[in-house]
Parts: C-alpha cells; structure tokens; sequence
C-alpha cells in the first residue's frame, strides 16, 4: 500500500507516531508505527483531484491540511477517536490562482478562542496566503484571509473582518513586505 508514484512531503502529527505523505498519485496516505514490524499506511485518502504537493497538521492535532494542483485546500479530521477513518470538514477551492505547492500551520496570534491558528499557503502564482482558522460548532472550520492577495487578487478589506482580526491584519499587512514577493512586471 505505498504510493503509487512519486512522494512530494511528509509531515509528522504534532503529539502521536503518525507520518502523513502527499504524493503525485493524488492521494495522501497516513502511517503508523508497527513495533513488531515497520511503518505501515493505515488510511489511504483521495479527495483530491490532482497532485497532493503538501500536507501540514495543526498545532492541536487535531486537523490536517492537504494543497494541491488542483488549486484547492482541504481540512481534514478524524471520524472517532481510533484515527482510522478521515474525512473532508472543509474545501476552499481556488484558492490560489495556480497550484498551490506548500502548507504551514502554526499557533498564530489571535485573541479569538476559538482559533485554531494561521495556515499558510503558497502556490505557482507567486503569491502567499495567510488563512485564520477558526472553529465554529461541531468543531467545522471557517478561513478568514487575513493577508490580501498580491496583484490581481482579490483583497480583503479591513470592513470585511472583525475588529480583533482587524488588528492583526493590520500587522500583517506591515510584514508582507518581506513575506511576499512584489509582482513581476
């Protein structure tokens, strides 16, 4: 049960033995350490449509994210307790204008207590997303994009998002400078 092609990441569980690998094969395969053997995929998922370039678990735990060519995001959580079974609580599609190619989810800053941290994504359009994860009920997931996009993204206005997301965006947009790169002429 390996990949069938070429692996792009792997990325370790921030507390358990678990190693997630993204692969050209469009599948994400999750491993588990077998004491009287070797490592062995114990879930084999497939939502997306394309090459999985990257995967990259919150600081919890208890989600991972997964960028493809396909262009889309996608959150995904453990169906019970035993982490056997995985499923799909969020898609954001388009959410680069090209492949999107690395995923990196931290703590972030944010006052909000229901924040589940800041997930970045970069992709072939140059550009660097910075997404607030923030958990509503049932432990579903809603982004807010606290970094505008560059060139002819969209951009999000500071009305668009709360007064302590304000702050932060307002902070952010300060560092971007030397986050992102100035488009090309």
């Amino acid at each position: 049960m390996e990949h069938s092609q070429d692996v792009k990441s792997v990325a370790w569980h921030p507390t358990l033995n678990i190693l997630a690998s993204c692969s050209y094969d469009d599948s994400i395969k999750l491993y588990l350490d077998d004491p009287s053997d070797d490592w062995f995929p114990f879930a084999t998922l497939t939502a997306h449509g394309s090459t999985v370039w990257d995967v990259a678990w919150s600081p919890c735990g208890k989600f991972f994210a997964s960028v493809s060519d396909d262009r889309s995001i996608r959150i995904w959580r453990a169906k019970g307790d035993d982490l056997k079974q995985w499923e799909t609580i969020q898609v954001v599609e388009n959410a680069h204008d090209r492949p999107i190619y690395s995923a990196a989810w931290g703590k972030g800053i944010d006052s909000n207590p229901n924040s589940r941290g800041w997930l970045a994504t970069t992709g072939g359009d140059g550009k660097l997303n910075i997404w607030s994860v923030i958990v509503r009920e049932a432990e579903s997931l809603d982004f807010l994009n606290l970094i505008p996009r560059t060139g002819g993204g969209r951009r999000c206005g500071e009305s668009d998002l709360s007064g302590a997301a304000r702050g932060h965006a307002r902070s952010l947009r300060h560092q971007r400078r030397s986050l992102v790169p100035a488009p090309q002429p």
